[in-house]
């Protein structure tokens, strides 16, 4: 099962909910928001992925490709977690995703694979159904006048 971390907001090319080095990233450019140590801790935290974490530099990511981490990616996903928490520390939602099967794979290594999602096909709308028929709605009339004479008969009472 490949596991993704996200935030809430989505990222601008895919549309799907942005990954966690985006936001990391993001933060780094806000100046205001962390602390020199939380900038060395974000800042090293991303050095170690750029340390061993292979960057691929294949033709066939496009970019509406999404990395998710394979299982056996422990140190890597440890890793994203401490990311994760500094996130959420500064107001960002952070969303765990899993799947078996995360769209149609273009580049796959020891950690990690892109995949680009599939397409949800289109749900078929249902032909909306009138909510009386023809002869029900006769029924509701004649009931209706019915039930407005005797409520009209039992106030003169």
């Amino acid at each position: 099962m490949y596991i993704r971390l996200t935030i809430t907001q989505p990222h601008p090319d895919s549309l799907q909910p942005q990954g966690l080095f985006a936001a990391a990233y993001a933060l780094l450019r806000e100046e205001r928001e962390l602390t020199n140590d939380e900038r060395r801790e974000v800042r090293a935290l991303l050095d170690w992925f750029c340390e061993h974490l292979p960057i691929p530099r294949s033709p066939a990511i496009k970019h509406n490709a999404i990395f998710w981490f394979k299982p056996d990616a422990r140190e890597c996903a440890q890793r994203m977690w401490e990311m994760a928490n500094l996130l959420r520390s500064h107001g960002r939602l952070i969303q765990l995703h899993k799947s078996e099967s995360p769209g149609m794979i273009v580049f796959e290594d020891n950690f990690q694979v892109a995949a680009i999602p599939f397409r949800r096909a289109p749900r078929r709308r249902r032909r909306e159904q009138p909510l009386y028929s023809t002869g029900t709605w006769r029924r509701f009339i004649r009931r209706s006048k019915a039930a407005h004479r005797s409520a009209i008969a039992w106030r003169r009472t």
